[in-house]
């Protein structure tokens, strides 16, 4: 077994390496030098200046000075933070054995991968999102004060690193609820309807701010408005079709059998609403308002749940 899982981790890093260290040199593209003229010059437009990403970029080169690799390093260490996260809670809400096979699956995708060579924030959002999510389910497992807060100061700053992550509180608060229907927590509804309340308060500036600057958003649109073929693609079809077809045909194959416990429901509850909630929630309101925000750099941080799935 230690053999195998040394295996595993020496194919995990030259994964690592070749997918999100060997770009890092590589030229800046359009968005990134955005990020670039904010660290050196400061926020000159009111748009540049609402992530908490920036902040940590401009230490980065404060310390490293300014290249490319600098300036996409906190991305790296952000994203091998969610990868690890990914696969503990791949570990707890499935099987232990599936954290190997949701961390390669993460990998196999070129949006998880892109954002680590990405000097933009969604590396820190997937990390911010991951970190706050296993400290939701571990709050929820053992009612622990110090899980709560962790969990309440990590959601909290999901929406600051980006405006557009705000789906992901749905699968924050479905979770909750699935599990307290459910009762296979010792949190009650009065303590987590009390922490909700207090990330609804913290979370109030962020809205108001964004609501300031709605008058500019139809100029910063990038995309079309998406068709069904555009939001069939962000589900990772193909991906998780092949991983199920796989699944069963090699169980049949080789006529393994398990005697593990399945999933419970509150954990596929979880998984489906980390897989569906952002693509279809931003595919909604790009219809509805009429500004189309559907690109995968903003439902990415759905690629985990479809990693899970």
């Amino acid at each position: 077994m230690r053999r195998q899982t040394l295996a595993l981790a020496a194919l995990l890093a030259l994964a690592i390496i070749r997918l999100w260290l060997m770009p890092l040199p590589s030229s800046l593209w359009t968005d990134e030098t955005g990020t670039v003229c904010v660290v050196r010059y400061g926020a000159s437009h009111a748009e540049t200046a609402v992530s908490l990403y920036y902040p940590l970029a401009r230490a980065a080169a404060a310390l490293g000075g300014s290249s490319e690799v600098v300036y996409r390093l906190p991305s790296v260490l952000a994203m091998g933070l969610a990868l690890f996260l990914i696969a503990r809670l791949a570990a707890r809400l499935i099987h232990p054995q599936a954290a190997w096979f949701a961390a390669f699956l993460c990998l196999a995708m070129h949006g998880f991968n892109f954002q680590a060579a990405d000097a933009r924030p969604y590396g820190l959002g997937t990390a911010v999102m991951a970190a706050g999510l296993w400290f939701l389910v571990q709050w929820l497992d053992h009612g622990r004060g110090r899980d709560a807060v962790l969990f309440l100061v990590l959601a909290a700053l999901l929406l600051p690193v980006h405006p557009l992550y705000w789906p992901f509180y749905l699968v924050f608060a479905g979770y909750a609820a699935a599990r307290l229907v459910a009762k296979d927590t010792g949190v009650t509804w009065l303590r987590a309807g009390g922490v909700f309340a207090l990330l609804a308060l913290a979370l109030v500036p962020v809205p108001l701010e964004a609501l300031a600057l709605a008058h500019h958003a139809q100029a910063h649109v990038i995309a079309e408005q998406p068709g069904a073929k555009a939001l069939f693609h962000s589900l990772v079809p193909v991906l998780i079709g092949a991983c199920w077809v796989g699944a069963w045909l090699v169980s049949r194959l080789f006529r393994w059998s398990s005697d593990a416990p399945a999933p419970t429901r509150s954990s596929l509850v979880l998984i489906g609403l980390w897989w569906l909630c952002p693509p279809l929630c931003l595919f909604a309101f790009s219809h509805l308002t009429g500004i189309s925000v559907f690109v995968e750099r903003y439902y990415s941080l759905a690629l985990p749940g479809a990693a899970l799935a």
